[in-house]
């Protein structure tokens, strides 16, 4: 069987493509494109390929079947489509664009290309996440509730989409304490709102997010069935499942065993790199389907709306709570 050609544009996020690739048999990796920065040549050394100085260079040089974009969301549009017209399955860093119509101008060039484009939301393939959407005989399900860093939200907004369904209305939080108005103001992004999602299914999602964290803080996900509750760390926490018996008493459960401590930072590049198996998997017509650049653009119309969103504050005047 013939090898898939692949490049990886970008050395920070995209590295951990680029080494699930190279580790692959299916694959070939053949060149990665970046500025010859310190960081792209001595990945290039270490997986002994070439460093190509634009995508349309290393689509010339290696006729590539595959491409991994990782670099920016005000990037990725220009340089998918190039890739799509070249013939080539398209694995792209999230957030994809900027804006949700942008995101579906790539999904059209794949349509038209007739090629797979994907993103790269890590927490789908976790079994911790099919153990929190996943019926089994607890009844509807009512609530799902979120905390995280600030840094994961678009990842979070995913993870609620994928269990609740498609939002159709939400509210967002963004009030901080005054003292730090001007901060907030300044990096805007560092101080992500809390939210509540309300999803065509019926059920609430609600998002408490931290400023600031270590990057392998992990995720606290809830979801409350009209049976029971199941609780899980992602991306490799664990899940259990709480529920009352018959006689009165808490019935625990565990669904999926923790695959490494919680704080454990490998545990995203390993997940990356899943992720990237798992497109070449799609592309070969076996295994998961990854997000689709459709549920991106929901989940950009999300985000934006999150941000635009304000809350009614309801003032108590003088309240009797004696």
């Amino acid at each position: 069987m013939s090898t898939l050609r692949a490049i990886v544009v970008g050395s920070g996020w995209g590295a951990h493509s680029a080494r699930a690739l190279a580790a692959d048999a299916r694959v070939t990796l053949a060149a990665l494109v970046g500025r010859r920065s310190e960081r792209t040549t001595a990945l290039a050394s270490e997986l002994g390929v070439t460093v190509e100085a634009s995508i349309d260079d290393a689509i010339a040089a290696h006729r590539p079947q595959l491409v991994v974009l990782a670099v920016s969301e005000h990037s990725h549009e220009a340089l998918a489509i190039r890739a799509l017209d070249a013939d080539c399955h398209v694995l792209c860093a999230h957030p994809v664009a900027a804006r949700a119509p942008d995101v579906l101008r790539i999904a059209r060039a794949a349509l038209r290309a007739g090629k797979l484009a994907r993103t790269d939301y890590t927490f789908r393939l976790r079994p911790e996440l099919d153990a929190l959407r996943a019926h089994d005989g607890r009844g509807a399900l009512l609530r799902v509730a979120i905390d995280a860093p600030g840094r994961w939200l678009p990842i979070v907004l995913d993870t609620a989409v994928v269990i609740a369904g498609p939002v159709v209305r939400l509210t967002g939080n963004r009030s901080y304490p005054n003292r730090l108005a001007q901060r907030v103001a300044h990096v805007p992004q560092a101080f992500p709102p809390a939210a509540l999602l309300e999803h065509r299914s019926g059920a609430v999602t609600s998002i408490v997010t931290f400023p600031h964290s270590w990057p392998a803080v992990p995720v606290h996900v809830r979801t409350s069935w009209e049976g029971g509750r199941v609780e899980a760390l992602l991306p490799t926490g664990g899940a259990r499942r709480m529920a009352l018996g018959r006689s009165g008493a808490v019935e625990e459960r565990d669904l999926v065993s923790a695959s490494c401590a919680p704080g454990d930072p490998s545990s995203h590049g390993l997940s990356m790199q899943a992720v990237a198996r798992a497109f070449v998997d799609e592309i070969l017509g076996a295994g998961r389907r990854l997000a689709t650049l459709d549920e991106e653009a929901h989940l950009r119309a999300v985000w934006d709306g999150l941000w635009r969103a304000s809350r009614e504050w309801i003032a108590l005047e003088d309240p009797d709570i004696s």
